[in-house]
């Protein structure tokens, strides 16, 4: 793990453009657009951290530019402005950025889970259960 000040060692984006999307680098940055979709209270949904550049991550990266005003390249590059973006966030600056995002997300995806299980039996008692509610499903 590396600390906030330099997150990133290569940049992570469209290969294409000559993104050097290394494993870790993908990860930090895929973790890093998570904790800002929980940040802004948004209901986009949250990357998978797999530390593989994908159509997802790259959808996320473009959408995240052309939020913060940056120029919408698909690419985040080592010491750029989107990255500069994306590392602003409220938590202890002494905290590494993968453990302050994993948590972020697990917390949220622990009370999103917890809120869907609700309203799966709520639905469940109300329609009287059985297989024709499963089906509906």
């Amino acid at each position: 793990m590396r600390i906030l000040d330099r997150p990133l060692g290569k940049s992570v984006g469209d290969a294409k453009k000559g993104a050097a999307n290394r494993d870790e680098d993908v990860s930090t940055v895929q973790g890093l657009l998570n904790v800002q979709i929980i940040k802004d209270n948004r209901s986009d949904r949250l990357l998978e951290v797999t530390g593989r550049f994908n159509d997802d991550t790259e959808r996320a990266i473009i959408e995240f530019q052309r939020r913060c005003g940056t120029d919408q390249t698909g690419v985040i590059e080592p010491r750029d402005r989107t990255l500069e973006a994306l590392l602003k966030f409220s938590g202890p600056g002494n905290m590494r950025t993968r453990q302050r995002g994993t948590s972020l997300i697990k917390d949220h995806e622990k009370l999103r889970l917890h809120y869907m299980t609700r309203m799966v039996r709520r639905a469940r008692r109300l329609s009287g259960g059985g297989t024709a509610f499963m089906r509906a499903v």
